[in-house]
């Protein structure tokens, strides 16, 4: 399955005591999380485990800003929940310093990691606020890219009337084709390392952008017509870096992550 989620906070459960809930678990599944906060579940009363904030299993996770923190130990010890836990699995975290990837408190307990690979997992690290990396099981990989993958986010409230901005961050000076479509679809293009979440049948705006870095978005700002017709459509973005080697395999230009524009009252 496809999921995207965007500009939401998602929390495990935190029960009273127990240990605490997975904030998000995908199986079998590609997941893109952009400009999303995901925190798992605290430990409850005793020695109980904070809950991971993501766990990916035979997945790919995309996460693309934002933050991901683990749950707290349990008040009597226990473990701290660790920001992702990939079990063969392949992520990719892109984003700045102000992104985290975290494990949650420890207390009296012990220790979390912000990532936790296990089974041939791989992970794709870009500049994020994290602690530490841990491995488990069969070897894994963390690919360290000289150049941090490019990422994308939506600024603005998308209601009728408003206005907007599409934020790309990417290498200092690196040209980028920002595509938008209203059709979803995932294209896989031979050229790309990863795929267009968007159908490239579809596109009605293709503009060229030059990236400030990390840090400094370029920005492509957008109006929404107060016409209510539109409430309710989606709108989807992404930029391609034909200059830039991708992540994971630099033989391959990068792609960021998509993001919507969905049109609200």
């Amino acid at each position: 399955s496809l999921v995207m989620v965007s500009r939401t906070t998602v929390s495990g459960l935190s029960p009273a005591a127990d240990d605490g809930g997975v904030g998000l678990l995908a199986v079998q599944s590609s997941l893109v999380l952009t400009g999303s906060t995901v925190n798992g579940g605290d430990g409850g009363a005793g020695e109980h485990d904070g809950g991971a904030a993501v766990r990916a299993v035979q997945s790919d996770l995309l996460f693309a800003g934002g933050g991901a923190i683990g749950g707290a130990a349990g008040t009597s010890g226990g473990n701290a929940g660790h920001g992702m836990h990939l079990v063969h699995s392949v992520a990719r975290a892109r984003g700045s310093m102000f992104d985290v990837v975290l494990p949650g408190p420890p207390g009296t307990g012990n220790q979390g990691q912000s990532f936790l690979l296990q089974d041939a997992s791989t992970l794709v690290l870009g500049p994020v606020v994290s602690s530490g990396i841990a491995q488990t099981g069969t070897p894994s990989a963390v690919v360290l890219p000289p150049v941090p993958e490019p990422f994308l986010r939506n600024a603005g409230s998308n209601g009728l009337g408003t206005n907007g901005s599409l934020d790309l961050f990417g290498p200092p000076g690196a040209l980028a084709f920002l595509v938008i479509a209203e059709e979803e679809k995932r294209t896989p293009v031979p050229e790309l390392d990863g795929d267009l979440w968007l159908d490239a049948d579809a596109i009605f705006f293709l503009g060229l952008l030059a990236t400030h870095g990390p840090m400094f978005p370029a920005s492509c700002p957008y109006a929404i017509p107060p016409a209510p017709i539109l409430t309710g459509r989606s709108f989807r973005s992404q930029a391609m870096f034909p200059g830039v080697p991708g992540g994971l395999d630099p033989t391959l230009a990068s792609v960021s992550n998509a993001v919507d524009v969905i049109v609200r009252p």
